[in-house]
Formats: structure tokens, sequence, C-alpha cells
């Protein structure tokens, strides 16, 4: 590992400085003042300009950095910039003539530990300030480190879960074929695709920088796209149309989601369109938060609307969802009693479920909204 991207423990006895300063007075000065100061010892490099001060750190071996923001080759919160790209691991702290308080507000909000005026500190000072700068470095690595560990260990559970899993979708494809019954075959064909459902989430949560929510848009194309596959349905026949809010959304909202467009997809292609009819199947999820330009995080009492509807043969007139002996749609009103939400059901043209819930815990994030239709070989299975 280089040297630069090394913090030292903030109690070693020796403090290896880089003063990036052209003022030979100045730098003679400072020398003077950390000499001074006793129980320590400071072993100072001294860099005229800019440039030299950033191969003294591609060197490596850099406690901590004083930094003149005035010099011949650079000025301002740029030669901060500067440095901070070269060895963001070390720390620096602002030691200038500029005694402009709202620079100096901008060099710690840009990175800097600390921010001294030439001619207003004196030796203990100025220790304290690099003491201070290196064990605040220093003990944000540590925690950087372990936060680093924890999402590294967050990530492997996703990814053992999701092989659980298909070990389990595996088992039950392979019993599969043992099953003559075609009823039977149609249950050990739906509790895959379910189990399927929940795999996928584990595989986006450990495959996404974000370790909690996932892409929801891309989660529906995922497993609508193994639906139209298991269901060998020809997508020419059957289209199917995706208006999704773009954005991130929560586990604990995901998997009910996810587990509620399987269930419902899932009827759709078994049911709305017989010997061979020709139709459309639409998924829409919307938010009641206006679209922004920027990505802005769905705040707590937020309502969704997800609406998965088909222009198919539509259901007998004395259907009644609550009261179904079909597991399917049992599953649909337990989850979404899960979420919080509503059911409503429109049979007027083919047949339309809505569902409204509202996040609870502000665990979405909204960037745009978009459209996409979606053929049945767009993803690969899992």
């Amino acid at each position: 590992m280089n040297d630069q991207s090394v913090i030292r423990n903030p109690q070693s006895e020796i403090i290896r400085v880089l003063l990036v300063e052209d003022n030979p007075g100045d730098a003679r000065l400072i020398r003077e003042m950390l000499a001074e100061v006793g129980g320590v010892f400071f072993d100072v490099a001294v860099a005229k300009r800019l440039s030299t001060g950033l191969e003294h750190l591609a060197e490596g071996g850099i406690d901590v950095v004083l930094l003149d923001l005035v010099l011949p080759d650079s000025r301002g919160i740029d030669t901060l910039a500067k440095v901070q790209a070269k060895a963001p691991q070390v720390p620096i702290v602002v030691l200038t003539g500029l005694g402009d308080g709202m620079l100096g507000v901008k060099a710690v909000r840009e990175g800097a530990q600390d921010y001294l005026v030439k001619g207003q500190v004196e030796g203990n000072l100025l220790v304290r300030a690099m003491r201070y700068a290196i064990e605040r470095k220093w003990a944000e690595e540590q925690i950087k480190a372990s936060l680093r560990e924890k999402e590294m260990l967050l990530k492997e559970v996703h990814h053992r879960v999701k092989n659980n899993l298909q070990v389990i979708s595996s088992l039950l494809r392979l019993q599969s074929e043992y099953v003559k019954d075609k009823e039977s075959l149609e249950m050990f064909k739906e509790s895959y695709n379910r189990i399927r459902s929940i795999a996928s989430i584990h595989e986006k949560l450990y495959q996404f920088e974000e370790l909690a929510r996932i892409d929801f848009a891309e989660y529906i194309r995922n497993i609508t796209d193994h639906l139209f596959r298991s269901y060998g349905v020809n997508s020419e026949a059957i289209s199917l149309k995706i208006n999704v809010v773009d954005g991130l959304l929560g586990i604990d909202t995901a998997i009910p989601c996810g587990l509620i467009i399987n269930e419902l997809v899932s009827n759709c292609l078994k049911h709305a369109f017989p010997e061979g009819r020709k139709g459309e199947i639409c998924i829409d999820l919307s938010s009641d938060l206006p679209a922004a330009p920027s990505d802005r995080a769905v705040q707590t009492g937020n309502k969704f609307t997800l609406i998965v509807s088909d222009n198919g043969v539509g259901l007998p007139k004395d259907f009644h969802f609550r009261n179904t002996r079909s597991l399917g749609l049992q599953l649909v009103n337990t989850l979404t009693d899960q979420l919080r939400g509503t059911i409503e059901l429109d049979g007027n043209r083919g047949t339309s479920f809505k569902i409204t819930f509202t996040v609870t815990e502000g665990e979405s994030l909204i960037r745009k909204k978009s459209a996409a239709k979606m053929s049945s070989n767009s993803v690969q299975d899992f």
C-alpha cells in the first residue's frame, strides 16, 4: 500500500510535516515555532511551490500539510483542492496571510481541518491545530474503514441469500419435472416465480451501491421479463408497457410491491388472453411527489399508486377478489395490508387493480419519470 494512503496513529512521537510556503521568512518562523514546543519532534519538509509540494505528497510519508493559499503557481481554494486531490487521506491545516473569514469558512467546508492566519498564531496553538487535524483525520479514516467492512459484509449477506434462494428455486424446478398433474405443475411454477422475485431483490442489492434500496423500474423489468419467458408468451401477441417512477425504493416496500406485481402479471398471462388473443398489460407506479430536476428523497407521507391492468377478457361479474380461493390474490390482499394500503378492482375494460399506499419511512429517492416498453428477452435470467 502507498504510504500516502495511510494515516498513522496520532500518538506517534515524530510528526512529518509538509510546509507549502513560498516566503522564506515565514517558513523559518514556522520552523522556529515548532522547535520551541517540547514533547514532540517535527520533521519538516518545505516546498516553495505547489508543484513541488505535490511531488512530496506523491512520494508519501507525510502526516500533515501546512498550506499557504497564495503561491507562485496557485492561489486560493483551488490550491487546497489540488492538494486534496493528490493525497485525500492527508490532513491539511491552512496557514495563510489572508485574514478572510469567509475564505476560512469555505476552506473548512472544502475539507481543510483548520484555517489559521499568519501573525495570529504561536507555537502551541499551531501544534494543537496540527495534532487535532491528525487525530480527526485518523478517526475519520478508522470510521470509513469500519463502514467499508460493514458494507462488504452486508453485500455478502445479500449475495448468500440470493444464492440460497436460487438453490431452492432450482430444486423446485427439478422437482417439477417429475410432476405429471397439470394443476400441481402450475403450483410449482408459481412458487418458483415467487422465490425468484425475492431473490432478484437481493441480487440487485449486492450489485448496487445502495445497500438498502434498489432501482425499482429495473427490478420490475427484470421480474416481468422472467414471467413472460416462464409462461412462453409471444411478445408480439401480448405487449407489456411499464410506466414507473424512476428512482430508488427501499427493500421493505420493494419486496411486497414486487410480489404483488408478480402475482397480478401472472394472472394476466394465465387468464386474460385465452386462445391466442392479442392484448396489452400495463404496469404504472406513480407518486404524489412532484417531478424534480435533481434527486429528491421521498419524505414520510408521500403516497404511491400502483396499477396493474390489462385489456383482456376481464373477470366474471360475480367475482369477489377479497373472498377468493386463489392463493395469488390472497397474497395480493395480504401484501397490500403489509404496505398499509388499499386495493380497488375495476373490471369495466379488461381488469385493473389499483393499489394505493404511503411510504412511512422516507425510504425512496425520486429522480424522474420514465416510460418504457419491454420485450420478453431484454433482461437475463439469474
